[in-house]
This record gives C-alpha cells, structure tokens and sequence, in this order.
C-alpha cells in the first residue's frame, strides 16, 4: 500500500471508532478489525470504550510508523456549517480524537447563511490539498445547500464518510473503499 494510501485509509479506521465509545449490543458471533478476530457470543455486551481505546492505540502506532517510515502525517479537515449543537459536540470529539491519536486536523467553520457555492469552494481548495487524506462535512447542511451536490463535490478518496456515489457503489459491490462510519463500525 503507497504511503498516501496508508494515510487515508488510517483517517477510515479513524472515522468509525467514535461509535465505539459506549457499550455495544453485538448479535454477532464474531467480530473482525483488520487482522484481528474478537471472538462473540450472540447478545453478548461488548466493551465499546475498551474497544475504542484498543483501536486508537493501535492507531496511535501506525499514525508513528507512517511518520518515521515515510514522512506523512494524516490529515483530516472537518467543514462545520452552522452551530447545531449536537454538531458542535461531534465535530469536537473528531478534532480531540485526531489531536490524540497524532492526526493532522483542520476545522472549518461556516456561518449557516454560507452559500453552496462557498461551501464548495472549500471542498475544492481542500481536495487539492495534499495535506488532508480525509474530508468531513458534517451532515445536516442547512436546507438551502444541497448535500448530494457536497457529497459528490468531495473526491472519492478522501470521503471518510463513505457516501460519495462511488465508495457507495464499491460498498454494493464488496470493492474496497471508504464505508460509512456507523454501519461499518457496527458490522464489524
């Protein structure tokens, strides 16, 4: 896997370890990250904050090697239009969880009388950005922005949210790409 790969694909493995932080009702028998298997009984209760910790270590080692070995550090921007407060609070953990594990982080707020055509700007600038793997806008957008015009503004591959039409596809089709977050998150 080239290096740029490796960095996007650790801001993936990122992005879905927020769901992880509260306990989790598995109906699987097993569980699988990476190479690792977690073996699970069906209804069994597992330890998401455990989980989350174990994963972020684990990231916190990677995020290393891929700085020494070849000089990249992961970057994520997180575009944030408007104050929704739930938003506000996501958006947070993302930027103090990227900070903790040694991800290179930009957030981006917009007032939320923003245009379309601003917002998409960003998404542009930040695409030819060779210091951000990842691009995140947080979802809802204000009503007067279409949100399929910003999630097929942003490239496939720095969708860490998985819903750009192409990583969608991929997904149908068992190719691999970015995943949504909370799905992925859970079939694992």
């Amino acid at each position: 896997m080239g290096m740029l790969a490796e960095a996007t694909g650790l801001i993936g493995v990122f992005s879905f370890t927020s769901i992880w932080k509260k306990d989790t009702l598995c109906s699987r028998k097993r569980t699988v990250f990476k190479e690792r298997s977690i073996p699970l009984s069906a209804g069994q209760l597992i330890d998401g904050k455990s989980m989350a910790a174990d994963v972020k270590r684990e990231l916190v080692e990677r995020i290393g090697r891929l700085k020494s070995d070849a000089g990249v550090r992961p970057g994520l921007a997180v575009i944030l239009v408007g104050n929704d407060p739930a938003s506000e609070t996501y958006v947070g953990g993302k930027i103090r969880d990227c900070r903790d594990v040694g991800i290179h982080s930009e957030l981006i707020r917009l007032p939320e009388d923003t245009s379309e055509e601003v917002l998409l700007g960003h998404i542009d600038r930040l695409n030819e950005d060779p210091s951000f793997h990842g691009i995140l806008v947080q979802l809802p957008l204000p009503r007067h922005i279409s949100t399929e015009q910003v999630i097929r503004r942003i490239r496939p591959e720095k969708d860490v949210d998985g819903f750009h039409p192409i990583n969608v596809g991929k997904m149908v089709i068992g190719q691999d790409g970015f995943l949504p977050c909370t799905p992925y998150g859970i079939k694992e």
